[in-house]
């Protein structure tokens, strides 16, 4: 049955938002995810199980609660079944040169922070024909 739900895990510190066949205003789609909030590691996590209304127009994220900050993920890329977790960045890394290299098959960038001696290894997908 439709509905809003709530669920502390009074072991782990995780407090459950489930939103079970919850309707869209005005499109009369219907949602059913949930909102996993983690005090462990100050994350959000979004479950989504099932939608009528994925497509092209909408966004989820996250927004500070002025409005002035935020993250938003493209709807496009959600489908049924799907998590998205938003997490607290533990460190900032701010590198002094960077160089890149991009290999035959056009999927796989090489970015080297030439300053710092480290190297970070990207493995691009995309669904567009080149």
């Amino acid at each position: 049955s439709n509905g809003i739900y709530y669920w502390h895990d009074q072991a782990t510190g995780i407090f459950v938002v489930q939103y079970d066949s919850i309707l869209n205003a005005g499109n009369n789609t219907s949602n059913t995810f949930q909102l996993l909030l983690n005090p462990a590691d100050s994350s959000v996590t979004f479950q989504y199980k099932y939608s009528t209304a994925w497509g092209d127009s909408a966004t989820i994220g996250i927004e500070s609660a002025n409005g002035s900050k935020g993250l938003t993920i493209p709807i496009s890329r959600i489908r049924n079944g799907y998590a998205v977790k938003f997490r607290m960045a533990t460190q900032m890394l701010y590198p002094s040169g960077i160089t890149y290299d991009i290999y035959g098959d056009r999927r796989t960038v090489f970015i080297a922070d030439t300053g710092n001696n480290r190297i970070l290894r990207y493995k691009l997908s995309t669904d567009l024909e080149q």
